[in-house]
């Protein structure tokens, strides 16, 4: 069986064709924490993951991160730097022991040439992002940091009698780097929230009171 053929999107698409990428990609293990590529790199291909996660950010010279892209099973990332002839607009990272797949850009374009239908495959998983990403755009641009934290929580989160438990083990510093803040600052919020009555935690997560958000959030000024 395909390596590909349980990944959307890619699982749409023939025997014949999920061929002839399984004999052009190259799988290999990352552990946790190991960078794939990084900001600036010569882009000479894209990635697929096939086990495990990733995260894509972009730091300073201080070493503040903004995480800009979380990558699940069957996302791919690396796409666009590869299709433009740019270099990597940002790095990427494993979040815990991965299974990724590599595809060189000659090897793509040699797939497209026998196989076009790729492209509507790959179309659909770009244009999935694009949620996520204006989501992500319009945080930073139209809350402060209290309206961050609040709608990161709330967007991480599933309701549960009237209570919305945020899935993931989230730090301070997770936070931050999701939001573009200090970690100090995260600290503050997620305290003032606490004092408010709308945030607690349960078994390591956060639980956030499903009104939370109802006295409006400030945008910042300037």
């Amino acid at each position: 069986m395909s390596l590909l053929k349980n990944i959307a999107p890619f699982s749409s698409l023939r025997t014949e064709i999920l061929g002839i990428l399984d004999r052009q990609i190259r799988v290999r293990p990352y552990p946790k924490g190991v960078v794939i590529y990084c900001e600036d790199d010569v882009a000479t291909g894209m990635f697929i993951v096939v086990q495990g996660s990733v995260k894509t950010y972009t730091a300073n010279n201080k070493g503040r991160k903004l995480i800009l892209r979380e990558c699940a099973v069957g996302d791919s990332f690396g796409v666009i730097e590869m299709l433009s002839g740019t270099t990597r607009l940002c790095s990427a990272i494993t979040r815990e022991d991965s299974l990724i797949a590599a595809i060189n850009e000659g090897d793509f374009r040699s797939m497209l040439a026998k196989a076009p239908e790729i492209w509507k495959s790959l179309a659909i998983g770009l244009a999935r992002d694009f949620k996520p990403l204006t989501w992500h755009l319009k945080n930073l641009a139209l809350f402060d940091v209290n309206g961050r934290v609040k709608n990161l929580l709330k967007a991480a989160s599933t309701e549960s009698d009237g209570q919305l438990i945020v899935n993931q083990r989230l730090t301070q510093q997770d936070i931050a780097d999701r939001i573009g803040a200090t970690r100090e600052r995260v600290s503050f919020v997620l305290s003032e929230l606490r004092k408010a009555g709308v945030l607690s935690e349960r078994d390591g997560r956060f639980v956030l009171a499903e009104n939370a958000g109802e006295n409006g959030v400030e945008r910042e000024s300037g």
